[in-house]
């Protein structure tokens, strides 16, 4: 379970995993890598299938007769046929359906290193979020917090104007939205990343 969801926002907790062992988790659940492994699979049922006309079709039949009147009453026959595609060798058909082959193998190829990109893009781009908002976390939400708090006490005390306290209270504001977005910003990096390791249902 990588989501948690507690009184604000979600929280993530990504498995300490290198990037191959990402990437290999998103080509087994990947559906559209799936599908080009099935296409693989249909354009060599399809080379298999036409060069099987190739081959001669040898029909064996057997057969059984009873006359009354014959010397030997009961007799069985035997008879073979052979089918050989002397003029039609399919060639055409063989070499189309191979060429679809490769085209699919081709698609599963470059499908492979699309997916490779976008699993690292997808990673870097999570932690460097992660990272920006653990930062808000540790210190500077709190740090922003602090300063207003301390500018409405001296104010209160005289210490400092009201445009002085004004000012605080507008970083304060700013620090927050920046953090809001700084967590907008990671929950849309952590979609991307479970698109991208085929994880988004």
């Amino acid at each position: 379970q990588f989501l948690q969801l507690d009184d604000n926002y979600p929280t993530f907790k990504l498995p300490s995993l290198p990037d191959q062992e990402w990437i290999k988790q998103a080509l087994l659940h990947r559906a559209d890598y799936s599908a080009t492994e099935l296409a693989i699979q249909q354009k060599q049922t399809d080379v298999q299938r036409i060069e099987a006309l190739k081959t001669p079709d040898i029909r064996v039949g057997m057969q059984y007769q009873h006359d009354i009147t014959a010397t030997i009453p009961d007799s069985y026959g035997l008879g073979m046929s052979v089918s050989v595609p002397l003029w039609h060798q399919y060639q055409g058909e063989i070499d189309k359906a191979s060429a679809d082959r490769r085209s699919a193998f081709v698609a599963r190829q470059q499908l492979g290193v699309q997916i490779k990109t976008q699993v690292s893009v997808a990673l870097a781009q999570f932690r460097q979020k992660q990272t920006v908002l653990q930062r808000y976390d540790d210190s500077m939400l709190a740090k922003a917090r602090q300063v207003s708090n301390a500018s409405g006490l001296a104010y209160r005390q005289g210490a400092i104007s009201l445009l002085e306290l004004l000012d605080a209270e507008r970083n304060y504001r700013n620090t927050l939205i920046d953090y809001n977005q700084a967590q907008f910003d990671l929950i849309s990096s952590w979609l991307d990343l479970m698109y991208a390791i085929g994880k988004e249902g």
